[in-house]
This record gives structure tokens, sequence and C-alpha cells, in this order.
């Protein structure tokens, strides 16, 4: 005679078992995400606070600002020096107090190039910048001359917070940004000679979020945080949008002197750009 057995199941208390597993482990996947984002932005936090700490120290001790030393006195003290018909003139170390570009206009090149090389020639930073890298850096005038696709991070550092972002640092030139110096977190893979080009991924939103909040007033259109294009130094509004949803930096603003803006931290797409008022 045939005996049959039924084939066993798990059990009620089996499978509320392995729910919960799966349940801890999606948990425990998001809690590092969140995490890692947040130690992402407590390093770029403590980032601009070292170049800041760096910069103060330069000047303290050299008597100018890295990049906008005099070039006579950067020659002196054996620093790069410009060199050439443009030596002194707005962007090539002209002692002015502000970061400038060469021409005093924006673009990568000039003073805003050789503030990195001189807070790394001082060892006032880690790295090694504006030495060696793409052939199209000309060291002798602080200048691009081609697209750089290679070495930026022999140019520029690279931010903690976001993908692809290297830190740049400007003179203010929008209408009541002037007289200060900023920081500006720029996403690309390409260095040209009148500016960014290639942008790639710039912050999400919710991380511009949290840091406008850990060290301004968490307003994208107000303080020394912020939000700018994605693509250029220096550039309002962001990516605008009515509402909040869908992918944008922001919303609740259509132009860049709409105090009613906020962080759309419902998008996961970077979005954003950053710009940070410098303390020095």
């Amino acid at each position: 005679m045939k005996s049959f057995h039924a084939h066993e199941g798990f059990t009620l208390v089996e499978l509320s078992i392995v729910l919960v597993i799966i349940g801890l482990i999606i948990g425990s996947i998001l809690v590092g995400r969140d995490l890692i984002h947040a130690a992402e932005i407590r390093a770029t936090v403590s980032q601009i606070e070292k170049y800041n700490s760096a910069a103060n120290t330069f000047r303290n001790k050299y008597g100018g600002l890295p990049g906008d030393l005099s070039y006579d006195k950067a020659a002196q003290l054996g620093f790069f020096a410009f060199t050439g018909a443009n030596a002194g003139k707005p962007g090539y170390g002209d002692g002015n107090g502000l970061i400038n570009a060469a021409g005093g206009g924006g673009g990568f090149a000039g003073e805003v190039l050789v503030f990195w090389r001189h807070l790394s020639d001082a060892k006032l930073i880690n790295g090694n910048y504006g030495t060696t890298g793409s052939a199209a850096l000309v060291t002798t005038t602080g200048t691009v001359t081609a697209d750089m696709t290679t070495g930026l991070d022999q140019v520029l550092p690279a931010s903690r917070m976001g993908i692809t972002n290297f830190i740049s640092v400007y003179a203010g030139l929008n209408p009541g940004d002037a007289g200060h110096n900023f920081y500006e977190f720029l996403p690309t893979n390409d260095i040209s000679p009148g500016g960014s080009g290639n942008a790639l991924s710039g912050v999400v939103s919710v991380d511009a979020y949290v840091f406008d909040q850990k060290t301004d007033d968490g307003l994208p259109n107000s303080g020394r945080v912020l939000a700018t294009f994605q693509a250029g130094m220096d550039s309002f509004p962001p990516v605008w949008q009515a509402a909040p949803g869908g992918d944008s930096c922001t919303y609740g603003g259509t132009s860049g002197s709409d105090s009613a803006a906020r962080y759309n931290v419902t998008s996961a797409t970077p979005l954003c750009g950053m710009q940070v008022q410098a303390s020095f």
C-alpha cells in the first residue's frame, strides 16, 4: 500500500522570521547609505574649514592671499610668480585681495588656478597642484590653453561631496557678490580656457540642503551658501520648478532673487551646484 507524505512548507513563525531578517538587511543598507552621505557632508564641511584656515595662514605669513599674492612679492618669496606683459594685471597676481581669473573675469586661468598651487607649495594643504598634469596647463602663466580632460585632480582639489566634483575659488561676479571670494563645487571632467565644460553629476538636493543647514541658513538663495547652476561658476538660478517633486535642485522660486525658493529634497538626481562664501 502506497503512503503519501504531504510536502512540508514554512510555518507562519518561520515566514515571520525570514521577513524580519529581510527587513533588517534592507534597513541596514538604507542606514549605511545615509551614514555614507552624512560622512561625505561632514568631510566637505571640514575641507572648506581647512582651506579657509590655510588661506588665512598664508596671508598672515606672506602678506597676501595665495594666487593673488603680488607677482613681485611671490618671486621674492620663491613662489610661482606670473611673468610677461600681463604680470600684475587683473587676475595675474595683482594683490587686490580677490581671487580673479585672468583678465578679471570668469573661467579657469590666472589666480583661480594659482591659488591652489601657492597653498600646496607652502605645504598648507595636502596635494601638489599646478606643477604637473595636462600639457594644457601652462605653469609659467597659470593659464589653460586648451581643454583639460585629464589631470584635473592635479589642478583642483576633489570635493568629498557629490560625484566628479572639484572645488574652485573665485571672486564674486554677480551683484551683491562683489568684494567677496567664493568656493564653488564644480561637477566636470573638462576644464576649458573659458570656463567649465561637460557638466556631470553635481550634488543631490537633500545633501545640498543638509550642507547648507549645517553651515548656513538651509535656504538655497540666501546667506553664505547658495545653490547655483550645475555647470558653471557664479550662475543663477539653478534648476527651478514651482512645486516639489520631479528632478530639480530647488522649487518655489522663479528667479535668483526669489526668497521663496527651497531645496527639492524629493529629487534623487544630482542637479545642485553649490557656492560658499570664503572667510578670507
